[in-house]
């Protein structure tokens, strides 16, 4: 977890889960098509009963559509979790099932310390946190 006074005055999901990369990819892709109230009654659940890449592959597809239910699109985040879990660190993060702009965007920015400054960030959780990152003096690898 981030420290509580290097954290985003609108805390991000991903500085909760820093630096377990897997959980924050995970949260990215909670995240699609769904809104952070909604995920936050499904990931301490969700990583309760499967709190790695091992331990997911291992709950019944069952079990996590019925944790993801809430969410919406429960049978395709189901699949792309397990496929992603499956493929955990075999391929560049920007290849995983699951991970687009905004996984890969939060994984540059949480996991290399990168602020994108070259390049348009679209989502506006990420625009805000980037905003304030730039003004901060600390970089998360250093913690």
């Amino acid at each position: 977890m981030v420290e509580e006074d290097k954290r985003y005055p609108n805390t991000l999901l991903q500085e909760l889960l820093w630096p377990d990369a897997w959980k924050c990819t995970v949260a990215c892709i909670l995240l699609n098509q769904t809104t952070r109230k909604q995920v936050d009654k499904v990931w301490p659940t969700l990583f309760a009963e499967a709190p790695t890449p091992e331990d997911m592959l291992k709950i019944s597809s069952v079990r996590l559509q019925e944790i993801l239910k809430p969410l919406g699109f429960w049978r395709i985040r189901t699949e792309r979790l397990k496929k992603m879990s499956t493929m955990w660190g075999t391929v560049p993060h920007h290849e995983l099932p699951g991970v687009g702009t905004y996984a890969h965007q939060s994984h540059r920015i949480f996991f290399h310390d990168d602020l994108l400054e070259n390049e348009e960030v679209k989502d506006h959780a990420l625009v805000g946190y980037v905003n304030w990152r730039r003004k901060q003096n600390f970089r998360l690898n250093e913690m």
